[in-house]
Order: structure tokens, then sequence, then C-alpha cells
């Protein structure tokens, strides 16, 4: 695995786990993260975050934990 950080806690991995789309240009994602720390594997979490595409560009409009 790669690891994305170097604190402690880091992000070992991360996935996309579910995608809804809200109309055009609008997308909300639920990404799922595997959490590890020196002394091993520490459990996941999730998060949602809504992108939406403005002027050709994609940002993230907001991000809940």
């Amino acid at each position: 695995m790669t690891a994305f950080g170097l604190s402690s806690p880091w992000v070992e991995q991360a996935e996309i786990s579910q995608k809804r789309t809200f109309g055009i240009g609008r997308w909300d994602y639920q990404i799922k993260y595997w959490m590890a720390t020196s002394q091993g594997a520490l459990g996941t979490r999730t998060e949602d975050v809504e992108v939406i595409k403005v002027n050709e560009e994609y940002r993230v409009n907001d991000a809940r934990i």
C-alpha cells in the first residue's frame, strides 16, 4: 500500500465508495479511508465531498466528515 501522509495517523488507502449525480455539473462522492499509525492499522472513516464544474474546471464545493 502507498502511504499518503507522514504524520500519525495517516491515510494508508482511499477509494470512492459511492458516487451520486445531482443534475448537470454537480456530483457527490463518498470517500472511504483506511487509516494507520506507526503501530499498525487504525480503522476506517468516510467523508462526503461535493464536486462542481465551473468554467471547465472541477472544484470541491463542500466536504463533510
